[in-house]
């Protein structure tokens, strides 16, 4: 029992590694003729995953939950897509993408910590997102002083503009979920932190999905809940405070970035055309192997190996229509999983992180329909990484509630 005790204890503080390192400068590999980006995190999963291992040997048991269960049989259906793919180096970046989401999920479910500790793992979630913003602040403040450079915008060694506010809208509503619960001066600076980093993204998608969902928030919030007046007052007192020291340090980019177009006529914006035009290429791909796919990755749109910039045409493009309808089936299992985890979790602070990165989920679900997300490795990495912290608190509370 003890050696057990030990044992989870060495995971809990190998996971704080993986959340704390994800963000950092990767290494890049080559493997048959493309490019493996492979994050620091990485590494401290990959000790996590072969210790984890050792002790499933000796105990004999693991749990898999529902979203588990569909992410495995996804993998091995849509596996069967390499009977079309041409580039082969591709396809294996993007089978180990999505087996190594599924194992870092199916670790996680397996862990038996205690709520002080998984609560640590959601605080270190949300510390790893700092981590992100830090470099997106120096990037933009730094190097470009502050500017919003057109055509260019902010690029990292982990991906740019759009990709990178993807990363940040699950933690940007788990905080802004905490603030709205719990009115502390901690979680107005992580909200107007994340906020400012969104905006120096230069991602207009983002923005107007955060824009939308924090107002539906807030009216919600103010009009539809039972919390006392006096309380309201407060949050729209604390939102405007928060609202205008975003405007404070961000609105200077986003005059830049209205002043040269960005926000004008956007149907007929170039870089929207492109995406039809892409869109069109995956669907014309998808049309050529409609059952099987074409592999992971392996749609050659406009001479190149474009992303869809919509998770859906991405994964019909690459596996086929009968694992796409499995990938669908797996987000609306996990959104469920969620929704269901909501009526078990009677800790505050659970339930708050948990109701947050719900409404990060759907947040990234919006995004993913113009921007690349969801099949991408560091993506599918960090969402799942969450998606675990939510289910060992949900499973901590299912244990409490039956002894």
């Amino acid at each position: 029992m003890r050696s057990v005790l030990q044992t989870n204890i060495i995971f809990h503080k190998l996971f704080i590694m993986c959340l704390f390192t994800l963000f950092l400068p990767p290494l890049f590999l080559s493997i048959m003729d493309s490019t493996l980006t492979f994050y620091i995190g990485e590494a401290f999963f990959i000790f996590v995953f072969l210790l984890w291992l050792i002790n499933i040997l000796k105990l004999g048991k693991i749990t898999y939950t529902n979203p588990i269960k569909i992410h495995l049989f996804f993998v091995i259906t849509s596996s069967i897509s390499v009977v079309n793919a041409d580039n082969l180096g591709r396809y294996l970046i993007g089978l180990t993408t999505y087996i190594e989401a599924g194992l870092v999920l199916l670790v996680l479910s397996n862990l038996t910590i205690s709520s002080k500790k998984i609560e640590n793992l959601g605080t270190y979630f949300l510390v790893s997102s700092f981590v992100l913003t830090s470099f997106i602040f120096y990037e933009t403040i730094l190097i470009n002083g502050g500017n919003f450079m057109l055509g260019n915008k902010i690029v990292l060694d982990i991906g740019s503009s759009n990709y990178l506010a993807s990363l940040l809208l699950i933690p940007f509503f788990i905080l802004f979920s905490k603030f709205l619960n719990k009115l502390t001066l901690q979680y107005l600076a992580g909200v107007v932190l994340t906020g400012v980093a969104l905006i120096f993204t230069g991602s207009r998608t983002s923005l107007f999905i955060v824009f939308v969902f924090s107002v539906f928030l807030i009216i919600k919030e103010l009009f539809l809940s039972k919390i006392s007046i006096a309380k309201k007052t407060i949050i729209a007192f604390s939102v405007c405070i928060g609202a205008y020291i975003i405007y404070v340090i961000g609105g200077r980019f986003l005059s830049q970035m209205a002043a040269t177009g960005r926000f004008d006529n956007l149907v007929n914006q170039s870089n929207l055309i492109d995406r039809f035009r892409i869109f069109e290429f995956y669907f014309a791909a998808f049309k050529d192997h409609p059952i099987l796919g074409n592999g992971y990755l392996n749609v050659n749109a406009l001479n190149e190996y474009y992303l869809a910039h919509n998770f859906i045409l991405q994964t019909l493009a690459d596996t086929g229509i009968l694992s796409c309808l499995l990938f669908m089936f797996l987000l609306f299992t996990i959104n469920s999983y969620l929704k269901k985890g909501l009526a078990i979790v009677k800790n505050k602070k659970s339930f708050v992180f948990i109701i947050g990165y719900r409404r990060g989920f759907w947040a990234v679900l919006a995004h993913g329909m113009l921007e690349p997300n969801f099949g991408t490795k560091l993506f599918m990495l960090y969402v799942f990484l969450g998606l675990g912290i939510v289910t060992l608190m949900i499973q901590n509370e299912s244990k409490k509630s039956i002894h």
